[in-house]
């Protein structure tokens, strides 16, 4: 049973394209015994490509095939032991890492994901780090924490300062998926380090057929750092453009803003603010500074525009002296004493910048009270007399 996929893995976007299609691909490509020769499965490789970020992508996928290949053939390559690969890939990250993560690993925690070998936490540990491997057929260690198992699968049930995955991410079918449980899984303001093949390398460098069946994913600049910005990430740094791999560096911000969080409490605050003026008994109301924390509160439920006769606006702009706050007859004037007297309550709605200059100049002309419009509502700055 194939699984069809016309949304971009990286970015979500459905404007995705078609790309290729090859036949009968046999499930690994690296040579292989004599005798298992003619025995290797094989399937098409289909692939397409997002039009906004430029991924690339396997559109259809045999998931029995797919784990078939992990279980049958995948051991036979033999990359982990290649001493060739380090000036090329393992060098490049161990220079990032150093720069943007450091030595000084004491007291911090550090996750790896995908490392069946202890010998690749060795540059790690010499730095202080506490380390987890997480792999399928990790071996055990007095040294790491090794746990057999597939991340997507696991819950850890704590969070990491560093998590790092080398030639991962382009293995997974749901980029998306794996990105969220990591981001979950590391701590406010930890790092996640992530290396994955360049594809626009391999392609512009001339190798003729870029494609194989263990990597659903080709990510270039552009779609890795949509993927992990898409997860909440905020890449610090994303390197080698121009080379064999890609390397991001990219951090969970300390702080994470909730649009619709953020705006349901300014919508509380605000009701609560014009409740809070409507409640002062025979109270003339000036408002210091006609501009947006004014239109909330005349607009937001129309109560506060209704009681219209008992409100003024001031402004230092002299642009706007003369002009009215639209479909109101309130005028835009400037402060003068004479606007204000013991019945009078002046709030400041301009920027939070100004008001202490605002509120000396306004607190010598001895209104009722001055109060200060504020993030959290109404602060008391004056009062003349209780309320």
């Amino acid at each position: 049973m194939k699984m069809l996929n016309n949304v971009c893995p990286a970015c979500a976007s459905s404007s995705v394209a078609p790309l290729s299609r090859t036949e009968k691909v046999p499930a690994i490509l690296f040579p292989i015994e004599k005798a298992k020769r003619h025995e290797v499965a094989t399937d098409d490789i289909v692939t397409s490509t997002c039009l906004e970020c430029g991924h690339v992508y396997l559109s259809e996928l045999d998931l029995e095939f797919n784990s078939k290949l992990y279980g049958e053939y995948y051991y036979l390559y033999p990359f982990s032991a290649l001493e060739s690969m380090n000036a090329h890939y393992r060098e490049p990250f161990t220079k990032v890492f150093d720069l943007f993560i450091g030595s000084a690993g004491e007291g911090r925690s550090l996750l790896e994901i995908g490392c069946s070998d202890e010998r690749q936490f060795d540059s790690f540990l010499s730095s202080g780090f506490s380390c987890v491997g997480v792999s399928p057929g990790a071996q055990s260690s007095s040294r790491v924490e090794m746990i057999d198992a597939f991340y997507e699968q696991l819950e850890l049930g704590r969070t990491f300062d560093v998590v790092v995955s080398r030639f991962n991410l382009e293995h997974i079918i749901q980029p998306s998926q794996y990105l969220e449980k990591i981001f979950a899984e590391l701590s406010a303001g930890g790092r996640f380090v992530v290396q994955v093949p360049n594809f626009e390398y391999y392609v512009e460098s001339g190798i003729l057929f870029p494609f194989a069946h263990e990597h659903p994913q080709y990510f270039t600049a552009k779609s890795l750092r949509r993927a992990l910005e898409s997860a909440g990430f905020q890449v610090s740094a994303l390197l080698g453009h121009d080379g064999l791999s890609l390397i991001a560096v990219a951090e969970k911000p300390t702080r994470t803003w909730n649009a619709r969080e953020r705006l349901q409490v300014t919508s509380d605050v605000l009701a609560a603010t014009v409740d809070e003026i409507l409640a002062l008994p025979q109270r003339k109301v000036v408002f210091y500074g006609a501009g947006l924390s004014l239109i909330g509160m005349l607009y937001s439920d129309g109560r506060l525009s209704a009681a219209s006769k008992q409100i003024r606006v001031v402004d230092d702009n002299s642009i706007l002296h003369g002009r009215f706050m639209p479909r109101t007859d309130v005028e835009v004037e400037s402060f003068s004493q004479s606007l204000v007297d013991q019945d009078t309550v002046v709030v400041l709605a301009l920027n939070p910048v100004y008001h202490a200059s605002v509120a000396d100049k306004v607190t010598r002309a001895k209104p009722g009270a001055v109060f200060s419009l504020q993030a959290r509502g109404l602060e008391k700055v004056y009062v003349n007399e209780p309320f």
